[in-house]
């Protein structure tokens, strides 16, 4: 069972300097005992990570959220109005008056300010509390939680990288060029009386070079721009990892992924030109909502001969002739490495060369070296959409380890 509250600001100060002398009481009982028992592990994590920046949105006093309102288990904000957080509470002992209570969030509004369980339970299991969060002001926020319980150590934990657009932008000058970056997710939604539909989804994020990035790998290795070849600008600064792209999205480099408002990018490179790989990859998700490729398993050989097979699935759930915007290829013969990923498969199989360009991408280590056979690949196909349409879509492959007889 558990209570929250928003209290005053003076009630919440008062609360935070009450709490350690609460503590230094409780230790003090336990030592006069006969054997002093062990001071539990309190463990805590936020979703998403403190790493994470997400954009949130601004508040409205006329409807304010609700905690629970749109968070969700994997941490990842796919509607840009949400900006609810979700603090991980675990322990190594079973611990009884546990508080919550926001400490920093200028510029934030958020609910509930103070969260009091009775009891959390020991190890192999957790709490989650949920806070609806928005912004009263533009511009980047912290959000400090602090946790306390009796005979426990007081642990905080603070999200710097909360940001509301509008107002000046992030400071920026410095250089992402050529970074590529790619993330598949699944996601759900209500769309039958008798549950939620998962959908698959690939993004990617490539920063053409000083100032340009552009959502997508094309077919033939070349970043793909907007309507009248425009792709949007961004703003980088190596101090503290912060990027922004247009007015609206934030994003944050580490050593090996970036995060862009609420998502982890897996870092890519480009394979050399002519390079031949000796691998199998597979990659892909069943789902109830078809959104592209669905599914993926390429193998690339020393001597120039490849496998491809893919599934592509256009259809809405519940909708008739589904099979008609389902459909499955198989290629087998050689394939050549261009400049920029482009990848181009020879079909030798049929009595007419059929000849299909791709893009491929390695994913890399923390230092950005190529890593296919531990970390995986991208491979970007042309597609048909459920319209007739040519699109580009892809996914994120995982290596399969060889066997004895490869």
């Amino acid at each position: 069972m558990h209570r929250t509250s928003r209290l005053p600001l003076v009630a919440v100060a008062l609360l935070s300097l009450l709490a350690p002398v609460a503590l230094s009481v409780a230790d003090a009982q336990s030592a006069t005992g006969a054997e002093a028992t062990a001071v539990p592990d309190l463990r805590l994590f936020t979703l998403p990570d403190p790493d994470n920046p997400i954009r949130i949105a601004a508040f409205d006093a006329e409807n304010p959220p609700a905690p629970g309102e749109c968070i969700h288990n994997s941490g990842y904000h796919r509607d840009k109005s949400c900006s609810n957080v979700g603090l991980g509470i675990s322990s190594s002992e079973t611990l009884t008056d546990v508080t919550v209570t926001v400490i920093e969030s200028e510029g934030l509004y958020v609910d509930p300010m103070v969260t009091t369980y009775d009891t959390i339970e020991g190890t192999g299991s957790s709490e989650l509390v949920r806070f609806a969060v928005r912004a009263t002001t533009t511009g980047l926020h912290t959000l400090t939680l602090e946790v306390t319980a009796p005979g426990a150590e007081t642990r905080t934990i603070t999200l710097p990288y909360l940001w509301r657009s509008g107002g000046a932008p992030l400071p920026g000058g410095d250089s992402l060029a050529r970074r590529l970056y790619g993330q598949n997710f699944r996601g759900s939604y209500p769309c039958a009386p008798n549950g939620d539909c998962d959908f698959r989804y690939a993004e990617r994020m490539v920063f053409m070079d000083d100032k340009r990035t552009s959502p997508a790998l094309a077919v033939n290795g070349e970043p793909a721009c907007g309507p009248g070849g425009k792709c949007p600008k961004y703003r980088y600064d190596t101090s503290t990892g912060l990027f922004q792209v247009g007015r609206f999205i934030i994003g944050r480099v580490t050593t090996n992924a970036t995060y862009v408002d609420g998502a982890r990018y897996e870092r890519m490179t480009y394979p050399k030109r002519g390079q031949r790989l000796d691998r199998t990859w597979v990659g892909g998700d069943d789902v109830d909502e078809g959104r592209g490729v669905v599914y993926q398993d390429l193998e690339l050989r020393p001597n120039g001969h490849f496998k491809l097979s893919y599934s592509v699935d256009n259809h809405r759930y519940g909708e008739p002739g589904a099979e008609l915007m389902t459909y499955a290829r198989k290629l087998a013969g050689t394939y050549r490495i261009g400049r920029n990923g482009k990848i181009t498969f020879t079909d030798t199989k049929r009595k007419r060369k059929k000849k299909v360009v791709a893009t491929l991408a390695l994913i890399t280590n923390a230092k950005g070296r190529a890593r296919p056979d531990s970390k995986g690949v991208w491979l970007d196909l042309k597609i048909r959409d459920r319209d007739g349409r040519k699109i580009v879509d892809g996914n994120y492959l995982n290596a399969l380890l060889k066997t004895v007889n490869d």
